[in-house]
């Protein structure tokens, strides 16, 4: 936001002459105002003038301006120019008010800045000392030592450096005083970064004597732990388990390696044997005690928790113990389960699937659903039906072993439609079929299922990939994921960062800052604003474009961070990803690949930066490593024609069929291919012969689409009734799926048409 709306709504619509010239005159009225000097420098940079911007710039520096809006100002177009230059640090050095140092605290907390934090959180202590006004001073010392801990243990820093601020920060604390769980947590960090482990051991034992501290708990094991004193993890992991009762597996597992460690597994024993619960069921286990397993699964065998707790100890063929298939095959003769048996059902087809997923398997999931969805009838909003899993493992199992052609693919698609009706709100179940959708050319539907989720916040970053590679359907969902970084990121999450540093919630701030630096140089955020400037192209919505590459400027020499969410996919079934089935699947983007389509976008849309001739090697470099699809290595040998003048490769056929999403990628890549081209001014007469006849032979897409999926629908009726016939899907159920496919099939190609 500037101060003047009317020079903010010129640059907005980028009329940089007019924009300038309000400037101008703003400056003439305000000859003394560095403010407005500093927006003349930005005004210049954004529009493309980066060397009178950068000179401007730096000679208004040198006169070391304390308005903290024009430092802003000024740190932008240091940006903009790719020039390393901390701005506030040289002015507050000359003018240490506590103000001004104040705003380059929370300067650098907006922009991630650990660095920039612990130079004013130190700059701060001198400020408040010297300060007329009435300040906290030993709160701003915690600060500086809260500082010098995160800095210590997310930056990279010179040896001596990072010898020098812990010992710094221990001093601090102790002139701040210990008398709160935090203050301990920070001295304690600041203690271990100086290599006094003994010391930070022996503090901790003494307040949590006093004041039972979860986090400091976690920390004291685990130094005790990592510096091999078994006898004393030992000692500790009894204390919590029989004096204070904490039945923590984490303390278990510690007391059992300790133990073993200290030839006292009798005594583990023992303990273990005085306790009834989960986690000394599964302590049992992890001992290797005699039928541990088989008294666990007795127990907990009709709990979610079962499979997950036991698959890192169960041998294959477990599933031939007796324990296991006489709770099966009491359960398949049963009519009609309970729920707790549904459970237990579930967990033994997951012992089974560690085995063998052969036809037979997929026949008794699809057997076992089709006798347990009774209990869907019952379910209330929100409810849970744990037989879901039934289909997931029948799924998986028919992908590793099947041709995954568009058959089975429409098959899956039918059977997860059914499934959704009754149980409306089960999230696998809608991945799924998500990832099925964006397979078979039905990206509309994808989208809908996405905006279902009702996902908000960070699960944009950590899912949007499920909607957001290679889209060839316009903008869709995308649009709200690109506001969650400018909007939410960027407005919430520094606010939290200061709330943490005042309410002196310093053990929550590592992780604020860490999440923070994650989400504004996440894998996520990229791919999307690559996928919205291809969107935004195809339509000629140029300013959208120039949004977007805003976005991958700000980049600048960071590492981008692979925040996306594979687990969550895979946490169903047996709980991992299985290669023979994700091998089957279109793969998603790779840092590689990412890199490269992002190189793409910044030499068509930023050919000032001084990066050019990096960016282009680099981008030839990953050209010949990263391995694309036909047409998209003809499209980029297309573009390098323009830039190197080297010959680009024959035109690719187009897909047979129409329902794959790759029929539309297909035609989305050529047009945009043009469009690339004509934006750089290049040699579009090949390109425009392309497009003339592609644009002929689309009028019949439709009728042919239509066709084409009424030849699949015929093929998945025989299917179902070969394949999954104990699911007993309907022929109505069968219409009623492919009736709403066609809907979104006709918008997908609609929109193929309307490029």
């Amino acid at each position: 936001m500037y101060k003047d709306s009317a020079i903010e709504n010129a640059v907005r619509a980028g009329n940089w002459r007019n924009a300038l010239s309000l400037v101008s005159k703003k400056i003439k009225q305000h000859p003394n105002s560095s403010y407005f000097y500093a927006l003349e420098a930005e005004i210049l940079a954004l529009s493309g003038k980066r060397q009178e911007a950068e000179s401007k710039a730096n000679h208004l520096l040198d006169k070391l301006p304390s308005d903290p809006d024009a430092l802003k100002l000024l740190a932008n177009v240091f940006d903009l120019c790719e020039v390393q230059q901390d701005v506030f640090d040289k002015v507050c050095k000359k003018y240490p008010s506590v103000d001004l140092v104040y705003e380059y605290f929370t300067f650098s907390v907006a922009r991630g800045d650990i660095l920039g934090m612990q130079k004013a959180s130190m700059l701060l202590t001198r400020a408040v000392a010297t300060a007329k006004q009435s300040v906290d001073t030993q709160l701003f010392k915690f600060w500086a030592a809260t500082c010098l801990m995160l800095t210590c243990r997310c930056c990279t820093l010179a040896a001596s450096v990072q010898k020098l601020y812990p010992q710094l920060g221990v001093r601090l604390m102790e002139q701040v005083g210990l008398q709160t769980a935090q203050h301990v947590y920070v001295y304690v960090r600041l203690l271990q970064l100086a290599g006094r482990d003994d010391e930070s051991v022996r503090f901790m034992e003494n307040f949590l004597a006093k004041e039972n501290d979860l986090e400091l708990k976690i920390i004291y094991l685990e130094t005790l732990d990592r510096m091999n004193e078994p006898e004393e993890l030992f000692r500790a992991c009894q204390n919590y388990l029989i004096r204070l009762n904490e039945d923590d597996w984490d303390t278990w597992k510690l007391l059992i390696k300790a133990a073993k460690a200290t030839d006292k597994l009798d005594e583990c024993r023992e303990l273990i044997t005085s306790y009834s619960s989960r986690n000394t069921k599964l302590a049992a286990v992890e001992l290797a005690e005699p039928c541990a397993i088989e008294e666990y699964f007795h127990d907990y065998g009709a709990k979610l928790c079962c499979f997950t707790d036991l698959k890192p100890y169960v041998q294959k063929g477990v599933f031939k113990e007796p324990f296991l298939k006489n709770r099966y095959d009491a359960i398949v003769s049963l009519k009609k389960p309970t729920l707790e048996q549904v459970i237990s059902a579930v967990n033994i087809m997951k012992f089974r699937a560690l085995d063998a997923r052969d036809k037979q398997f997929v026949a008794d999931c699809c057997m076992l659903y089709n006798k347990t969805k009774s209990h869907l009838d019952c379910l209330e909003e929100f409810d849970y039906f744990p037989g879901y899993e039934f289909l997931i493992l029948a799924m998986e199992a028919s992908i590793e072993h099947s041709n995954f052609g568009l058959e089975l693919i429409y098959s899956l698609i039918v059977i997860l439609e059914e499934a959704l009706v009754k149980n409306k709100y089960e999230f696998h179940l809608k991945l799924w079929l998500m990832r099925l959708y964006t397979i078979a050319n039905l990206q509309p539907a994808a989208d809908e299922l996405y905006r279902s989720l009702k996902i908000k916040f960070v699960q944009h970053d950590t899912l949007s990939h499920l909607i957001g590679t290679r889209r060839s359907i316009g903008a869709g969902p995308l649009v709200e994921v690109a506001k969650f970084y400018t909007q939410n990121v960027q407005r919430e999450i520094p606010h939290m960062i200061i709330s943490g540093f005042q309410s002196t919630a310093m053990n929550k701030l590592q992780g604020f800052v860490e999440l923070y630096n994650r989400l504004n140089t996440s894998f996520s955020k990229i791919s999307t604003a690559v996928e919205l400037i291809r969107a935004y192209r195809l339509k000629d919505d140029q300013k959208g474009v120039e949004e977007q590459v805003s976005v991958l400027r700000s980049l600048r020499d960071q590492e981008i961070s692979d925040n996306r969410d594979f687990k969550t996919f895979w946490d169903c079934g047996v709980h991992e990803r299985l290669a023979e089935v994700d091998s089957k699947l279109p793969q998603y983007y790779t840092g590689d690949h990412l890199r490269l389509l992002m190189l793409r976008e910044l030499l068509i849309y930023d050919p000032e930066s001084r990066k050019t001739n990096e960016r282009k090697k680099e981008l030839l470099e990953l050209y010949a490593k990263v391995r694309l699809s036909e047409i998209e290595k003809w499209s980029f040998s297309v573009l390098l024609q323009h830039f190197e003048n080297t010959e680009p490769l024959p035109l690719p056929p187009k897909p047979d069929t129409m329902l794959s999403s790759e029929f539309n990628y297909y035609h989305a890549v050529v047009v945009d291919t043009y469009k690339q081209v004509a934006f750089l001014k290049g040699n579009t007469r090949d390109l425009k012969s392309i497009l003339t006849n592609l644009r002929n032979e689309n009028r019949e897409y439709k009728s042919m689409a239509r066709k084409q999926l009424e030849e699949v629908r015929k093929k998945v009726k025989v299917s179902l009734k070969n394949n999954f016939k104990e699911l007993d899907i309907s022929d109505n159920s069968i219409s009623t799926a492919f009736a709403k496919m066609r809907q979104h099939l006709d918008s997908s190609i609609a929109y193929l048409q309307g490029l």
